[in-house]
């Protein structure tokens, strides 16, 4: 295909694609296979942020996910050991979202896969070609979350 034809949603969509499947099939190896992508950056996220008590909201606008999308990525967490949900005293509706000693280990594997992940994807990148890819994406990032703003 040219590159005059070819099409960003569609670029992005199999990119996104094929980084999944790898990173799945090494996450299986290592034997997290009970844990999805978009759990896997929340427990990241929840590492990252253990410092203060994080909430579904938070988790949301982080990640710009729906509600209902997050609950079932919490659920799935849950359910596997990974996180607790604990009830706030001063606020029945709210619940706290903690990591368990699993994530814990799970994190640190994580952290290291992802760091080898980052330099298969960039092999042969110079750092500007990198840093111009990242400015890019967030480019088209603002352009389209301008024009949700006029829907």
């Amino acid at each position: 295909m040219s590159r005059e034809t070819k099409r960003l949603g569609f670029e992005l969509r199999e990119l996104k694609i094929v980084m999944n499947r790898y990173t799945d099939g090494r996450r299986a190896k290592l034997g997290y296979d009970d844990i999805s992508f978009a759990q896997g950056g929340i427990v990241h996220y929840l590492h990252r942020n253990r410092d203060h008590p994080v909430y579904q909201r938070e988790i949301e606008k982080a990640f710009d996910l729906r509600r209902s999308t997050v609950t079932g990525l919490l659920q799935g967490l849950e359910k596997n050991g990974y996180i607790e949900r604990l009830s706030v005293p001063d606020d029945g509706r709210l619940k706290q979202i903690v990591l368990t000693g699993k994530s814990a280990v799970m994190e640190k594997d994580m952290h290291r896969m992802f760091s080898e992940n980052e330099k298969v994807f960039f092999r042969g990148f110079s750092e500007e070609e990198k840093k111009q890819l990242f400015d890019a994406l967030e480019r088209i990032r603002e352009n389209i979350r301008e024009e949700e703003k006029r829907l």
